[in-house]
């Protein structure tokens, strides 16, 4: 730890971020190895530490929340170190988001500890180091994820199934003993489920809505063991791979392309570029049903090309009082003028309905303003609050006479230096003059670390940055010719929700502000 001891003279490092990450192909017991090896160190270090556990893989800082939160603290300058098991743990992404992670370490001044070395960003060295370790880690993350790709498409045409959870009733099957290799098998336990679905709609014509319902009633979980909806009846109604055939290939692109930065959007390729494989399985249904079903289901709405769903300016922003879920909102049909929150569409497991009624939107639009204005004489006197601003000059001023002392201490152990090169102290003298200068430095420091963390508590720029929003949005609003979708961002930037309850003419209405 020879490294380490030189980059302890440098700075006082005390409080560390130990990040872990489970990444593709660890185990769980590769996860408790490493905590146990960077809590060791921590403790033979004697550092405070403080955990950012991550389960799950991605290449960029998007996939990755815990790290994205890590990131901001770090460029908030609140640890000495971030503390992994190999530098490849903070990232394997792109040009971009590993310039991003190199700032942060770097502006901060905060060092990356792992048990072989102490990385120094701004230090020359320490930086094409890691540049070349995260070269090496991008390159073999892109050959795993291509060798991960090409397996998918080679095991699809082999007839396997390489799309994710399985639909209901099958189960994934490491290796099926027919074939040995991998596939889905039937759950006799569903099965009888799923064909009480089948012939629910080809003999008695039923609705995916009734379905759902009658399947609600009888207490009978759905494929993600929670409550069955016309949506979830609908989909596996469709589902091809009942008929004994998997098919892949059916788009390219990544779904997220609108979150994540240079990928490319989803694209739903036509059907004569699809891969499909047939009598890969056991079918639960024959064809004939199927387009029996195709057929009935083409009479619903459901089946009707949906248009762009509208955005107006409380969308998504309401929430029923009553049973939790969004209400929406839409324009009635005979007057575009008049904007109304629809009854909410919920109904409960035994059928009722959740009964929470609509309104007008001219009526309400009044009341919002009103309450915003409250918000914002609220945010005011939090600002303008005396005991806040008092507390914190104290420590501000504790903060200026600790720097104080800490320029004197400093002073006064050049001056020990100077005594003893100048033969004023023996060498003993020295020793023991140096430690107890030492011993005080460290324990100003320590103290100076600890009153900044105080400081961060009081800090206000949050709640300015708050006000700032309601400002904009009170001198916005008013404007004219406002769109609909301006008018849901200006809501949406200081709104998290509305929660709406009216019973006849009782209205009770609540901002949840952000």
């Amino acid at each position: 730890m020879k490294r380490m001891c030189k980059v302890m003279e440098q700075k006082y490092i005390k409080y560390i971020a130990m990040y872990l990450r489970k990444s593709r192909g660890d185990a769980e017991t590769d996860l408790n190895k490493h905590k146990n090896i960077l809590i060791q160190l921590c403790k033979e270090n004697g550092w405070k530490f403080i955990e950012y556990e991550e389960i799950g893989s991605g290449d960029s800082i998007f996939m990755r929340p815990v790290f994205q939160k890590l990131l901001a603290d770090v460029e908030n300058g609140i640890f000495d170190a971030v503390c992994v098991v190999d530098i490849d743990r903070l990232g394997r992404g792109d040009l971009g988001d590993q310039d991003r992670i190199k700032k942060a370490f770097s502006k901060s001044d905060t060092y990356v500890i792992t048990p072989q070395q102490v990385y120094n960003l701004n230090n020359d060295d320490d930086e094409f180091v890691v540049d070349m370790k995260s070269f090496i880690a991008r390159r073999e993350y892109k050959q795993i994820v291509k060798r991960l790709t090409q397996g998918k498409k080679i095991g699809a045409r082999l007839g396997m199934w390489t799309n994710g959870n399985p639909p209901y009733p099958y189960e994934y099957e490491h290796y099926k003993e027919k074939y040995n290799e991998k596939g889905l098998v039937v759950n006799d336990e569903k099965l009888p489920i799923y064909r009480y679905i089948i012939e629910s709609v080809v003999n008695d014509g039923k609705t995916p809505s009734t379905i759902a319902y009658e399947l609600n009633k009888r207490e009978i979980p759905s494929p993600r063991n929670s409550k069955w909806s016309n949506v979830t009846v609908y989909r596996l109604l469709l589902d091809e791979t009942h008929l004994g055939k998997i098919i892949s290939n059916k788009s390219k692109g990544d779904g997220h392309a609108k979150k994540k930065p240079n990928s490319i959007a989803q694209k739903i390729l036509p059907k004569d570029q699809w891969v499909i494989v047939e009598n890969c399985h056991e079918s639960v249904k024959t064809q004939d049903e199927h387009e029996k079903i195709l057929l009935f289901l083409n009479r619903l709405p459901y089946m009707a090309k949906r248009k762009p769903k509208s955005i107006l300016a409380l969308s998504d922003l309401i929430k029923c009082g009553k049973c939790g879920h969004t209400m929406a909102v839409a324009y009635r049909k005979d007057r575009k003028s008049s904007e109304y929150i629809k009854p909410c569409w919920y109904r409960y497991p035994n059928g009722d309905k959740c009964g929470n009624s609509g309104i007008i939107t001219n009526i309400i639009y009044p009341d919002i303003y009103s309450k915003v204005l409250k918000q914002k004489q609220l945010m005011e006197q939090e600002i303008k609050n005396t005991d806040i601003n008092d507390d914190k000059s104290k420590l501000e001023n504790q903060l200026s006479d600790l720097q104080k002392s800490l320029d004197i201490k400093l002073k006064a152990l050049t001056r020990i230096q100077d005594a003893f090169e100048n033969g004023i102290y023996s060498l003993s003298q020295f020793k023991e003059r140096k430690e107890k200068a030492e011993n005080n430095i460290t324990d100003i420091q320590n103290d100076i670390n600890l009153l900044q963390i105080q400081l961060k508590q009081y800090d206000i720029n949050s709640i300015q940055n708050k006000l700032d929003k309601l400002n904009i949005f009170l001198n916005e609003i008013q404007k004219e010719d406002l769109a609909d979708e301006t008018k849901n961002q200006l809501y949406k930037s200081i709104i998290n929700s509305i929660i709406w309850l009216r019973s006849g003419d009782n209205i009770d209405m609540k901002i949840n502000f952000k």
